[in-house]
């Protein structure tokens, strides 16, 4: 007992000399780091003063109407060096047809691309940093999109048929407008017999038509879609008893163009969704580019810029069906007449089917747009920046899991403006226009070391 005690004490003791010395320790690194907290301000505060490198604020580049200068364009870029900036984002986009700002060439034809390399020559030798709107304005797209690779919807057309009408059923095909609601002309190239250029089968359903009131289950609606021939349009099905409307569901372009091209700019939205559109298109700019400029390590581009995703109506893409299956475990094919606004079956089902299309439409732009895109941008050595977290629902048609969308970038970016609000109709009424919150939580979240913020954006011309 005498020896277990003495081992105690022996044991005690020396613990208490290791905590007086790592209290000493302590106490002699306090000293030390307050030396170093006192060197680290300091340095902060000349940081702050006089910031280098990424710390310097960037600004967009408008080039407005594409019209450019040479000369223009070194005296701008040497104005934007001497008032401590870090770099630009070149961003060409239209103006006001007032005769002010006259139309320049368009969007990365020989002409633009000259001017473009030009302003990354200069600014490398001023030591800023460029990055390149990958598009007149916005959406991502651009005169360059064939129809197979731009933004797709869904078409319907639909016929009522019982027993009596045979076996062999002529299916119409779908209308595609010319023009969108305002009376603006839609960019879909037609072929000489009327139908589009670019079109594919999705679908044929039949769903009995039940007296007011009622759903159908979803197994009564039948997928004919195999035993329709679109050469000949004509459905072979003998028809069970009592009313049926039959579905036909085309795949076609939606004619959507840019928002605000320079005048010469005009081109089609690019079909976001698509992993083989986004390669097209990014390749599309960085081969030009190269060609022109070689490595680009040994220039001021530094990223590629992707503006805010902003879309109207229903999107579709060529693998929207097999990458629903694999996502949610079922056929969306008998709940395509939910796309087109008909309440076709009971709330909790109905809700539950457009909870996973929103899902699929999330991961589809994530995977095939945000990742393909940075992909190919750093296969060039170059960073891919976005405003991808939206803004999306209720202002623009994009349900895209924001902070996923933002990780999928090198450097999130957000956005926020003055004298300037939407807000939503919730209890805690979100301004949709400020993109703050969630993007400093994805860079967070994600590990991003730079965030960046569209800021203080304006619809006052410069004239608060």
């Amino acid at each position: 007992l005498a020896d277990d005690i003495c081992f105690q004490h022996e044991t005690l003791m020396k613990k208490l000399f290791y905590f007086a010395a790592l209290i000493l320790c302590t106490f002699t690194g306090y000293s030390c780091s307050q030396k170093q907290n006192s060197t680290g301000i300091a340095q902060l505060r000349q940081n702050f003063n006089s910031p280098s490198g990424t710390a310097r604020p960037k600004v967009y580049w408008w080039w407005l109407n594409g019209y450019t200068d040479r000369g223009r364009i070194k005296e701008e870029l040497q104005a934007i060096k001497d008032a401590g900036l870090g770099g630009v984002d070149i961003f060409e986009i239209g103006f006001r047809p007032d005769g002010v700002v006259p139309a320049g060439p368009a969007f990365m034809s020989d002409s633009s691309l000259d001017h473009i390399t030009l302003a990354i020559r200069e600014a490398t030798r001023l030591g800023l940093e460029v990055g390149l709107n990958l598009s007149s304005s916005w959406n991502a797209g651009g005169a360059w999109i064939k129809p197979e690779h731009a933004a797709k919807t869904l078409y319907t057309s639909k016929v009522i048929v019982n027993s009596a009408d045979g076996n062999k059923i002529k299916l119409p095909f779908p209308d595609i407008p010319k023009k969108d609601g305002r009376g603006n002309q839609l960019l879909i190239e037609f072929r000489e017999d009327g139908r589009p250029v670019f079109s594919r089968e999705v679908a044929v359903l039949a769903i009995p038509l039940l007296s007011n009131g009622q759903f159908p289950d979803t197994s009564s609606i039948l997928n004919l879609t195999s035993d329709f021939n679109p050469e000949t349009e004509l459905l072979t099905w003998s028809i069970p008893p009592g009313k049926w409307e039959i579905h036909r569901y085309v795949c076609s372009n939606t004619g959507e163009h840019l928002h605000l091209p320079s005048p010469n700019s005009y081109g089609a939205t690019l079909d976001h969704f698509d992993a083989e559109a986004t390669e097209t298109h990014f390749r599309y700019f960085a081969d030009k580019l190269k060609s022109q400029l070689g490595d680009f390590s040994k220039t001021a581009l530094k990223n590629f810029y992707l503006a805010s995703f902003e879309v109207r109506g229903t999107v579709w893409t060529g693998t929207m069906a097999s990458e629903f299956k694999r996502l949610n475990g079922y056929d969306l094919y008998k709940f395509l007449p939910v796309l087109f606004g008909k309440e076709l079956f009971a709330g909790d089902q109905e809700r539950k089917f457009r909870q996973d299309l929103n899902f699929t439409v999330s991961e589809l732009m994530i995977n095939n747009h945000y990742k393909k895109g940075r992909e190919i941008a750093n296969s060039y050595g170059l960073n891919l920046i976005s405003e991808s977290g939206g803004p999306g629902p209720p202002l623009h048609n994009v349900p895209v899991e924001a902070i996923k969308a933002l990780g999928a970038l090198d450097i999130p970016r957000g956005e926020f403006w003055i004298n300037h609000s939407r807000f939503d109709n919730s209890s805690d009424s979100i301004d949709l226009l400020m993109l703050v919150k969630e993007i400093a939580a994805a860079s967070n979240i994600y590990k991003r070391k730079i965030t960046e913020l569209e800021a203080f954006t304006s619809f006052q011309n410069w004239q608060e």
